[in-house]
C-alpha cells in the first residue's frame, strides 16, 4: 500500500490523501485481505484495471469503502 499526501490547492489547513494498493497478480479465487479495501469481487489476476474511486472525507459510507487500514490513517490525520 502506498500513501501519498498532497496539499489542498486552496486551503492550507487541508490535504489530499492518494492511496494505491499494489499487489502481484493472484490466481482466480484468491484475493488480498479484506482489510486492505479491495472489493471481494474485484479482478486480482491483472487482466483488468479497476476504476478509480474518488471519495471525500464527508462521504456517508467512508469507513465501509476504505476499510480498516485506511480508516486508521484518516483518523490519525483528523487528530492532528
Amino acid at each position: 500500500m502506498l500513501d501519498r499526501y498532497y496539499p489542498h490547492p486552496d486551503d492550507p489547513t487541508k490535504s489530499r490523501l492518494h492511496v494505491m494498493v499494489l499487489a502481484p497478480p493472484l490466481k482466480p479465487g484468491n484475493g488480498p485481505p479484506s482489510y486492505m479495501g479491495a472489493p471481494a469481487t474485484g479482478d486480482t489476476t491483472g487482466a483488468t484495471r479497476p476504476a478509480r474511486q474518488y471519495v471525500g472525507s464527508d462521504h456517508p459510507d467512508l469507513k465501509a469503502i476504505i476499510r480498516e487500514v485506511l480508516w486508521q490513517d484518516v483518523r490519525n490525520i483528523e487528530a492532528c
